[in-house]
Formats: C-alpha cells, sequence, structure tokens
C-alpha cells in the first residue's frame, strides 16, 4: 500500500504540472477563456498539498498500519476529486471536455481500494459532478463559458444537462464495475501462485 500511496503522489505531480502547462496553452496560445489565477492557484496548492502528503508519508512510512494506509489513500483520492471539481468549475464546468477525469479517479480508486470504497469513490465524483452542474446552471455560481473552444454555452440547457448527468454517471459506475471485476480477479490469481 505504500507503493501505491507513493504512485499517487507522483500522479499528483504530474497533474499539477499538466494544469499549468493545460492553462497555459489554453489561455495564452489557443485563447480559450478559462479563469487563470484561479487555477494557478488551484495548481500551486495542489503542489503544496502533495509535499505534505509526500512529508507525512515519508516520515510514517514504517509506523504506519495496513488499514492508516487505506485510509491515506482513500482520503488522496477524495481529496483529488474535490480539486478536480474545482479545476473543472474554473475551465468550464459541464462543457469542459476533461470531465473524463473523473473516471481515471474512480479506476485508481478500482485498482487500490476495495470493490466497496471504489465505487464510494464513484459516488462522491458523480455526486461533485451533479453539484457542480446544478451550482452552475442555477446560477448560484458563476459559470465560465469556454469562449473560442464551444460556440455557445450550454450550462442552462436541461436537456443537455441531464443527459450529460445520465450518460457520465452510467459510465462512471460502469467502469468501477468492470475495473474493480477485473481488479479482483487479478489479485485471487495473484494469491493463488
Amino acid at each position: 500500500l505504500g507503493q501505491r500511496a507513493s504512485w499517487l503522489i507522483r500522479l499528483r505531480w504530474l497533474a499539477a504540472t499538466a494544469v499549468v502547462l493545460g492553462t497555459f496553452v489554453c489561455a495564452r496560445i489557443l485563447h480559450i477563456s478559462v479563469r487563470e489565477v484561479p487555477l494557478y492557484t488551484i495548481a500551486a496548492l495542489l503542489l503544496l498539498y502533495n509535499a505534505v502528503v509526500l512529508n507525512l508519508l515519508t516520515r510514517l512510512s514504517k509506523a504506519i498500519s495496513m488499514r492508516r494506509m487505506k485510509i491515506v489513500i482513500d482520503l488522496q483520492i477524495a481529496a483529488d476529486l474535490i480539486i478536480l471539481t474545482f479545476l473543472l468549475h474554473f475551465s468550464g464546468g459541464p462543457e469542459n471536455p476533461f470531465i473524463l477525469f473523473y473516471v481515471f479517479h474512480v479506476i485508481i480508486a478500482s485498482i487500490l481500494l476495495s470493490v466497496w470504497e471504489s465505487f464510494l469513490h464513484a459516488t462522491l465524483a458523480v455526486s461533485l459532478f451533479g453539484i457542480l452542474m446544478m451550482l452552475e446552471s442555477t446560477g448560484l455560481v458563476s459559470h465560465v463559458c469556454l469562449q473560442g473552444l464551444v460556440h455557445h454555452c450550454r450550462y442552462e440547457e436541461k436537456a443537455y444537462l441531464m443527459a450529460m448527468f445520465a450518460t457520465f454517471s452510467v459510465t462512471v459506475y460502469l467502469v468501477v464495475y468492470l475495473a474493480g471485476y477485473i481488479s479482483v480477479k487479478l489479485r485471487r490469481a495473484e494469491e493463488a501462485q
């Protein structure tokens, strides 16, 4: 589990770098209207959060129990899903094609954690995406339209949002089911050897 937690940390370094580069390319080269300052701020917080987790795991790696390590991994994945939701909010919300990155997080949860924990993370991802869509479509939080990428904003089109949410939810749960099933089969095959 310690190696798995370290793997998440390495992925997060890459993710923070991708946020900075992606924001720069979208805003400065492709002229897509994203909120640069909040996105760069989130990338900086992501780097800081990752450094704290790395330091914590480095200091506790020998003394931490398997149960506590699973809790650390659970908390990391949950935090990553929340951070992704904020990134999406400042870069187009439901119009942003990077909503598919929720799927990566639930696949990671399916690989590293138990089936029921994976479904909990899938439910968190679906809930966060649904809350983001609801807040933006009702005007409770402002929507950032991706001008330069989309021709018109669709965040107020109820039929589009319902179809997007339904498709997203089914996809996330189906991916967790399939990845969890494969992961369990592989673990059992490893244990049998």
